[in-house]
C-alpha cells in the first residue's frame, strides 16, 4: 500500500514516520515470536501508536492531550455481527492528570458515546439541532479508582440483526426480509443468507452455531463465547 494515501488525500513527506514494513518479520523473529497475521498486525499497530505519541512529545503536547486506542470491531470471525466477537472491542485511554495509570473499569459504553464525551471534555455544548445517539460518559473517565457497573444497556444493529445487552444477558433478533426468507425456505440458492443479507461467505457463520436462529439469548457470564442460546430453553 502507498503510505502517502491518507483520508486527506495524497500527503508527501511521510517517509521515516514509522519503521518500514519490510522490517516487521525481522523484528518479530528477534523477539522469538512466530510470524503470522497476529504478530505482524500487533507490531504494526504498536508502530502506529508510537508514531502518534512521538509526535505529541516532540510538539510538547503529550501532557495536554487525551489519547484513545480502540477499533471498529473485535476478532475477524465476529466482524459484521452483533455477537461479542464483533461488538466487544478494546478501549484504552491516556489522559494525564485525569485518568490514573493502571485504572480499569467494567463500565459499558459505545463508540457513539465518544462524540458527546469529547464535547464535554472540551467544555463545548452540542447544538440542539444536532441529533446525537451517544451519551456523555465523562464521569466514567474522571474517576481515578477502579469502578464497576454492569447495569448499562447497549443496543446494536447490523444488517438484518438487532441486539440488546442488559446485565449479563444478550438478546439477538435476526429478521430477514420475506423474499430472502422464502428463498431459503424453498431452497433457492445453495447457501443461507447472513446478517448482511448476502449469501453465506463469512467465518462468523461457522463460529456461532445459532447464527441463523431468529431469536437468540445468551448468558454472557456463563457463555461469553455465545455458543449456547437460551432462547428456546423452557427454563
Amino acid at each position: 500500500a502507498d503510505m502517502r494515501i491518507t483520508q486527506a488525500g495524497i500527503v508527501e513527506g511521510l517517509n521515516g514516520v514509522m519503521p518500514p514494513r519490510e522490517s516487521i518479520p525481522e523484528r518479530i523473529m528477534e523477539k522469538g515470536y512466530p510470524i503470522n497475521f497476529k504478530t505482524a498486525g500487533s507490531l504494526w499497530t504498536d508502530d502506529c501508536v508510537a508514531a502518534v505519541m512521538d509526535k505529541l512529545k516532540k510538539s510538547n503536547l503529550e501532557d495536554h492531550s487525551a489519547v484513545i486506542f480502540t477499533t471498529d470491531h473485535n476478532r475477524y470471525d465476529g466482524k459484521a455481527t452483533c455477537y461479542q466477537g464483533g461488538v466487544h472491542i478494546p478501549f484504552g485511554m491516556k489522559w494525564p492528570g485525569i485518568i490514573k495509570p493502571g485504572t480499569k473499569t467494567n463500565k459499558r459504553m459505545s463508540i457513539q458515546d465518544l462524540m458527546p464525551t469529547f464535547a464535554a471534555m472540551a467544555k463545548t455544548r452540542i447544538p440542539d439541532s444536532i441529533r446525537i445517539d451517544g451519551i456523555n460518559r465523562l464521569e466514567y473517565l474522571e474517576k481515578s479508582k477502579n469502578i464497576r457497573n454492569d447495569d448499562e444497556i447497549l443496543f446494536f444493529e447490523f444488517g438484518y440483526s438487532r441486539a440488546v445487552l442488559a446485565g449479563k444477558y444478550k438478546y439477538i433478533a435476526f429478521r430477514l426480509p420475506k423474499e430472502l426468507h422464502e428463498n431459503m425456505k424453498n431452497g433457492i440458492g445453495e447457501e443461507s443468507y447472513t446478517f448482511k443479507g448476502k449469501l453465506q461467505d463469512e467465518p462468523s457463520v461457522l463460529r456461532y452455531p445459532y447464527y441463523f436462529d431468529a431469536d437468540q439469548l445468551y448468558d454472557l457470564e456463563a457463555d461469553p463465547e455465545e455458543q449456547h442460546s437460551l432462547a428456546y430453553n423452557p427454563e
